[in-house]
């Protein structure tokens, strides 16, 4: 690990009901999160939704600064309210406001998106591309994890 922040995972609490191996193994995946710039908090929430090897995938194609939404907003020239339906369209999941968990790409989607309504384009043709891109994204996404699984020891 890095000069970043250690934590101590079993006092969080991220590592209950699990021994040997399979312990030692989600702290190294905790570990590999924080050191590809993961948060804590965001930690902790993917661990709820056990899915926190998705959100290392997330963290190793994203690379790049880390914004919350009130900051991809502002940046791109859109109303906050427009970021999160698109967002929702294309079935992204929202992360709190102030929650540094959006990347460069966000920022990219939400500048074209601003693009678009700038240019005078139907808002709800926007969000009906938006939510067909959503799913190829989440095929691709899916694509992805199935061959890192199928590449694990």
């Amino acid at each position: 690990m890095s000069a970043r922040r250690q934590v101590d995972w079993a006092a969080e609490g991220l590592l209950d009901g699990l021994d040997g191996e399979a312990r030692a193994a989600r702290a190294q995946l905790l570990d590999d999160l924080l050191e590809a710039g993961g948060e804590l908090a965001e930690i902790r929430r993917a661990s709820e939704q056990d899915r926190l090897a998705d959100l290392l995938v997330d963290h190793a194609l994203s690379g790049g600064e880390r914004y919350t939404a009130d900051e991809v907003a502002a940046r791109a020239g859109l109303p906050i309210e427009l970021l999160l339906r698109l967002r929702r369209s294309a079935g992204f999941a929202m992360p709190p406001h102030d929650e540094p968990a959006l990347d460069d790409r966000d920022l990219e989607l939400a500048q074209l998106s601003a693009r678009f309504q700038e240019a005078g384009l139907d808002e709800e043709a926007l969000f009906d591309v938006t939510r067909v891109l959503g799913r190829g994204m989440a095929q691709g996404a899916e694509a992805i994890r199935s061959l890192i699984e199928s590449s694990s020891p």
